[in-house]
């Protein structure tokens, strides 16, 4: 088997493992231990929900559970596109953009490699 073979076989296995369980991609490749109340909207997400609604605070993780969901989605069905959107472009820049570069900053370099963060 030739390096790209490798790799090919390398990302199925990662997908196949992570496709279904947004949580597990989370603590164990994000390195992140999500709250109870984070959990339990990556496991709607798994479920189908299309209308989640969130009502908190500033500060809560809203915008970090919401880059995790979008990391784990482009990674786990690649080649795919994910639209999002938000009340207001700084909202949308300033939080969740900048929250996702972030956590692409600190994934593992050979994963954090398959994605490229652009303004």
């Amino acid at each position: 088997m030739n390096q790209q073979e490798q790799l090919a076989q390398a990302l199925k296995q990662f997908q196949q493992r992570y496709v279904n369980n947004p949580a597990l991609f989370v603590e164990e490749v994000l390195q992140v231990k999500p709250d109870p109340w984070q959990a339990q909207v990556l496991k709607w997400v798994t479920e189908g929900e299309r209308r989640i609604s969130i009502r908190s605070g500033h500060g809560v993780g809203k915008s970090s559970c919401a880059s995790w969901l979008m990391i784990w989605y482009l990674l786990t069905r690649y080649p795919c596109k994910v639209v999002v959107t938000a009340p207001t472009a700084s909202q949308l820049f300033d939080a969740l953009f900048a929250e996702t570069k972030s956590r692409l900053k600190q994934m593992p370099e050979a994963i954090s490699k398959l994605l490229e963060a652009t303004s």
